[in-house]
C-alpha cells in the first residue's frame, strides 16, 4: 500500500523600501550615469509566463481579500508563484495540468524558463535596490529525492537541498534560522514546533529599495476615513510638487506610480473614487489596469501617502480552490519529488509591511501544509481611505508585492 506523506511548501517574502530625505523627480533618478535604468529582455514564452504570473496575482489578490472581512492584507504573489512551480515540477498527469491551469501557464517549461530570469535578473537591476531570492527543498533523511527533481529545481530555481530528520531540535533550528537568514532577519521563529512532516519547500524573496521622492519634513498630520467610515488621524508623508508620476485611471478608480531608486521599481496605488471601494473595484480589476496599460499620462503631482502597517497571516488553501486547483485532494500527485506519494494539506502566507519616510519594511510567507478630464485641475494625489497597491518591475510589469489598506 503507498505511503501517503504529509508535505509542507513554504514560500517567503521580505520587502524593505528605505526614503532619502531629498525629492527629486522620476526623470532626474533615470538619469543617474551612475545607476542606469535597463530593461528586461523577455522571450514571447516568457512573456506569456509573465503576463500569467501577473494576472495569477491579481486573482490571487481578490480571492484574499474576499474571504479577508475587509481587513488589510498583503501578500507577495511572485513568491508563490515562485514556491508553486517548485512543487509543479515535482508534480504528475492531472495534477500539474491543474497546477499549470491554476497559474495561467501553457508549460511547465515557461514557468522554469521566467523564474530562472528573473532569480538572474532582478538583484542586478537598481544599484539603490537589493533584492534577494532563495529556494529550498528539505526533505527527511529517511527519502531520497529524484535525481532529475534536484536537477530541475536546482537549474531554473537555484534551489538547495536539506536533509532533515523529522521531530529534531536541530532541524527546527536549522529550518526557522535559513527563513530569517533569506527574509533579512524579518521572518523568525516561522515554525513554531520541531518540523512533524517529511517534506518542505521553501522559497524567500527579499527586497531593499531607497526612495527618492518622500521628505520627512514635509510630513504632517492627516485625517484617513477607514472603511467602516469611520475616521484616523496619520501620519500623512508628501512628495514635492514637482514630482513627474506616471498616472492611471479606470471606471471607478484612479492611480499613481511611485518609483524607486533609477525607476526600474515602483509602487502603484489604486485608489478607489469618491463613493466606490475596494469591493468594487477589486471585481474587475486585472493586469492591464494596474500597468496602466489602457489609460494613463504623467504629470507633475504633490503625491501625499499615509504611514501604514499590515501584518497578514492565514491559509491561501481556500483562495487557490476558489482559482480551481484544490491543494489538499488526496488524489493529487507529488511523486517526482522523492517517488513517494506525496500530499500538500495547505498553503499558509504570512505578510508583513510597514511603510514610512524611513522606508517600508514587509515579509511574506507560504505555507503549503483622456487625462485631464479625470484628474481635473487637480495637482494633488492624496491617499486618504482604503486602497490598493502593487509593488513591480517595471520593464516587464512583473508584480512582486500586493496588498490592500482597508484602516489605519
Amino acid at each position: 500500500m503507498e505511503t501517503i506523506n504529509k508535505c509542507l511548501a513554504l514560500a517567503f517574502g521580505a520587502l524593505c523600501l528605505t526614503a532619502l530625505s531629498s525629492c527629486q523627480s522620476e526623470e532626474q533618478n533615470s538619469q543617474d550615469y551612475n545607476n542606469p535604468r535597463t530593461s528586461i529582455s523577455l522571450s514571447p514564452a516568457q512573456t506569456r509566463a509573465c503576463a500569467a504570473g501577473n494576472e495569477f496575482g491579481v486573482k490571487l489578490l481578490r480571492n484574499a481579500y474576499a474571504l479577508s472581512d475587509g481587513e488589510n492584507i498583503a501578500l507577495s504573489p511572485i513568491t508563490v508563484s515562485m514556491n508553486l512551480s517548485m512543487i509543479a515540477n515535482g508534480a504528475k498527469g492531472e495534477t500539474l495540468t491543474d497546477m499549470l491551469r491554476l497559474m495561467e501557464a501553457e508549460s511547465l517549461e515557461d514557468l522554469n524558463s521566467y523564474h530562472s530570469l528573473m532569480l538572474s535578473t532582478l538583484p542586478s537591476m537598481d544599484r539603490k535596490v537589493d533584492m534577494y531570492f532563495a529556494n529550498s527543498l528539505w526533505l527527511d533523511e529517511t527519502l531520497t529525492p529524484s535525481p532529475g527533481y534536484l536537477s530541475a529545481i536546482g537549474e531554473h530555481l537555484n534551489a538547495s537541498y536539506h536533509p532533515f530528520k523529522v521531530g529534531s531540535e536541530d532541524a527546527w533550528s536549522e529550518i526557522n534560522r535559513w527563513c530569517e537568514d533569506n527574509t533579512g532577519g524579518m521572518i523568525r521563529n516561522f515554525l513554531d514546533t520541531p518540523p512533524l512532516n517529511r517534506t518542505y519547500l521553501l522559497s524567500t524573496t527579499a527586497f531593499n529599495g531607497k526612495w527618492t521622492i518622500f521628505d520627512k519634513d514635509r510630513s504632517k498630520e492627516g485625517t484617513f476615513t477607514n472603511r467602516s467610515g469611520e475616521t484616523s488621524t496619520v501620519t500623512m508623508m508628501s512628495t514635492s510638487d514637482t514630482y513627474y508620476a506616471d498616472c492611471g485611471w479606470g471606471d471607478d478608480w484612479k492611480g499613481v506610480r511611485l518609483s524607486y531608486g533609477n525607476a526600474s521599481f515602483s509602487l502603484t496605488v489604486i485608489l478607489p473614487d469618491e463613493g466606490k471601494t475596494v469591493d468594487e473595484v477589486l471585481q474587475h480589476l486585472d493586469s492591464n489596469a494596474v500597468a496602466f496599460a489602457d489609460n494613463s499620462e504623467r504629470r507633475y503631482l504633490l503625491v501625499k501617502m499615509p504611514r501604514f502597517e499590515v501584518m497578514s497571516k492565514g491559509s491561501l488553501s481556500e483562495e487557490l480552490a476558489a482559482m480551481g486547483f484544490h491543494i489538499g485532494d488526496s488524489g493529487n500527485d507529488f511523486s517526482g519529488i522523492c517517488g513517494d506519494r506525496i500530499s500538500l494539506s495547505e498553503l499558509i502566507q504570512q505578510t508583513v509591511i510597514t511603510s514610512n519616510e524611513e522606508g517600508t519594511t514587509a515579509a511574506s510567507a507560504a505555507l503549503a501544509d483622456g487625462a485631464l478630464e479625470i484628474f481635473g485641475d487637480s495637482t494633488e494625489f492624496i491617499i486618504d481611505r482604503p486602497f490598493i497597491f502593487f509593488i513591480s518591475e517595471q520593464s516587464t510589469g512583473a508584480i512582486l508585492y500586493a496588498g490592500v489598506i482597508n484602516q489605519l
